[in-house]
């Protein structure tokens, strides 16, 4: 995405350095560079560039949480506790979104927001269509997934222990990268998750899972569904969005966004961007509303459709008029 002068202009050489800032670099290790990294100007310019999508995205935020509580029914099957967890999350990593936006962590944003996205296909795909069916598998899929998780985590039990007494005995640094682990309950949990994954209601899901006898599916796979992400957002009528926006958040996911660290002056002199740097501030805030109202009208469509109007009133009135305005003058 293009960046603003005043971001390509704080651009720094690591090679012309001054002798001062790598003096004053190795004598201060407790403050940053501050060409690579000035927090507060930082903050300052992200600021300028969000007073008024700042304020839109607590108020979606906020309004999110409390229609989340509004739409558990006093008996909630187990496809209301899916569909509900689903939104939760994506409440969630929207709200990190706007905490890292906020101190000017624009890039790292990006992996909320891809996980946001994720979250938002995998509510449309459970209220879509077979929700009880979805919703169990869904739940055998997570279950299934943290069991692998604690097994794996007690296969290292011995080796762990192993480290940690060589690493006491050491008399220099360890680059062992692992806190220290506790295994208490544990074998209990891996106990209780494999009595849960063998009730008689997942059944079905076994054999479906047996006779397509791959590994690494995913949950929306089974039963005839789609083969891939981009399949399930063909699916849900998203594959323009899956196009435009999960390839271009993974690459920061998958570190391969590399080539974003760098700009260009007039002269073609390659410069390092700062770290912070804040040009994509808008377009992530007002993903991160777009995908957290796409998920809010599922969940009314879905739990309280005599909501809709007095949502559709609340979104003209306190969102969508302010940021058409907001759009307008930053246009001018």
């Amino acid at each position: 995405m293009r960046q603003k002068k005043s971001q390509v202009t704080s651009a720094f050489d690591v090679q012309n350095l001054t002798q001062q800032e790598i003096v004053e670099d190795t004598q201060m290790s407790e403050k940053p560079l501050e060409k690579m990294l000035d927090r507060d100007l930082s903050i300052v310019m992200a600021k300028e560039e969000i007073t008024l999508t700042s304020e839109a995205l607590p108020k979606v935020i906020n309004y999110s949480t409390k229609l989340c509580s509004r739409c558990f029914p006093s008996t909630p099957k187990p496809s209301d506790v899916a569909i509900i967890v689903s939104y939760m999350h994506i409440i969630e990593m929207v709200d990190a979104i706007e905490v890292l936006v906020s101190s000017a962590c624009v890039n790292p944003a990006k992996l909320q927001l891809r996980s946001a996205f994720e979250g938002f296909l995998n509510l449309q795909y459970l209220i879509k269509d077979d929700t009880e069916r979805r919703a169990d598998v869904y739940f055998y899929f997570h279950a299934g997934e943290k069991l692998a998780a604690y097994l794996k985590y007690l296969s290292y039990k011995q080796e762990f222990a192993d480290r940690r007494d060589g690493i006491r005995s050491a008399s220099i640094y360890s680059e062992d990268m692992l806190p220290p682990l506790d295994f208490s309950g544990t074998e209990t949990l891996v106990s209780e998750l494999s009595i849960a994954l063998s009730d008689v209601k997942y059944k079905s899901i076994m054999s479906e899972l047996f006779v397509l006898g791959k590994r690494h599916l995913k949950w929306y796979q089974l039963y005839n569904g789609p083969k891939n992400l981009r399949e399930l957002s063909r699916y849900l009528n998203c594959e323009m969005e899956y196009d435009l926006i999960y390839g271009y958040l993974s690459k920061t996911v998958h570190a391969s966004n590399l080539l974003s660290r760098f700009t260009s002056t007039h002269d073609k002199e390659m410069l390092f961007l700062p770290l912070r740097e804040t040009s994509e501030v808008n377009s992530i805030k007002e993903l991160s509303i777009t995908i957290l109202l796409r998920a809010t009208k599922e969940m009314i469509n879905y739990f309280r459709e005599d909501e809709y109007d007095s949502f559709a009133m609340w979104y003209a009135s306190e969102i969508r008029v302010p940021l058409m305005k907001h759009r307008i003058e930053k246009a001018k």
